[in-house]
């Protein structure tokens, strides 16, 4: 819980500019954010440089402040700081990190679902489909978030620090709290391509997620700068009409069919991988037991 008067520091990690990095500021300073953006400049050997920035900045604060974290190239304020105090305050942990429907990890190509399935299984339940962790956006107090980067394998060349905070939360699910119902961070991994029924802009520009009701106070759409990012943009009038439009990627039919596919079936992204990786492993010991028969 944030103490009375406990400062709140705000920050992003990029290395280069960015389109949505300048978006990303006019909303946060359009919600009297004070926004820092660390790395500027400075080498990104991987995605655990992120941490590694945040670490030396969370070393300068007081232990008792907060510090709120939100990816740079792929999410928007949409609420001011006192909304994050009235969140914040009703979890019970001092860490929590948004929470998506995709098992975000990265592993082996070929044997992916089985590398991962201990992990998935470990996983607690959730009420809402926003199940997993996502790191793309975190708030804690300083103390307790050097002390769980203390935990945790990741140096700066680390390529996903979301699969080791993933995993590490599998085996200590009561170190932190996700936020499954969106209350800060609302986070669409595992539903790309379906942010127009997900989330609706209000006329007070205010979002709203359709699935949990709730009012985030920070949307995040993973992957750089993708539609469904770019439709809010334009929908909030955070788009700046001296320069230059950003480029938003479209999302493939085919990753939008298997969205669509999991949300009608009430499942998530993993167990539709590891169908389809059963399959298809049925499929091969069929042909060679076909082939055994035939050379019998």
């Amino acid at each position: 819980m944030i103490r009375a008067g406990m400062s709140m520091r705000f920050v992003t990690v990029c290395n280069i500019e960015h389109p949505i990095l300048e978006v990303l500021k006019r909303s946060a300073q359009y919600h009297g954010i004070d926004l820092t953006v660390l790395g500027l400049g400075k080498p990104y050997h991987g995605n655990g440089t992120k941490i590694t920035l945040i670490r030396e900045f969370l070393a300068s604060m007081k232990p008792e402040e907060v510090l709120v974290y939100t990816d740079a190239w792929d999410s928007l304020f949409v609420a001011p700081e006192t909304r994050f105090r009235e969140k914040f305050a009703e979890f019970k942990r001092p860490i929590v990190f948004g929470a998506e429907q995709n098992l975000g990890v990265r592993g082996n190509d070929v044997l992916w679902t089985w590398q991962f399935m201990p992990t998935y299984l470990r996983y607690p339940s959730s009420p809402t489909p926003y199940r997993f962790l996502n790191a793309g956006g975190f708030m804690g107090e300083a103390k307790s978030l050097l002390d769980l980067f203390d935990q945790v394998p990741i140096e700066a060349n680390t390529p996903s620090d979301q699969t080791v905070f993933t995993q590490h939360y599998a085996r200590n699910p009561d170190l932190v709290d996700l936020d499954r119902h969106q209350e800060i961070f609302a986070c669409n991994g595992g539903r790309a391509g379906l942010e127009e029924s997900d989330y609706t802009v209000l006329p007070d520009g205010d979002v709203l997620n359709e699935i949990t009701k709730t009012h985030p106070c920070i949307v995040h759409i993973p992957g750089v700068a993708r539609k469904g990012l770019g439709d809010i943009i334009s929908a909030l009038g955070l788009e700046d009409p001296s320069g230059p439009a950003p480029t938003y990627s479209e999302i493939s039919r085919a990753m939008v069919w298997r969205h669509r596919i999991v949300d009608f079936l009430g499942i998530d992204n993993f167990t539709l991988r590891a169908i389809e990786a059963n399959l298809l492993v049925l499929l091969i010991l069929s042909i060679i037991g076909g082939l055994l028969f035939l050379f019998s």
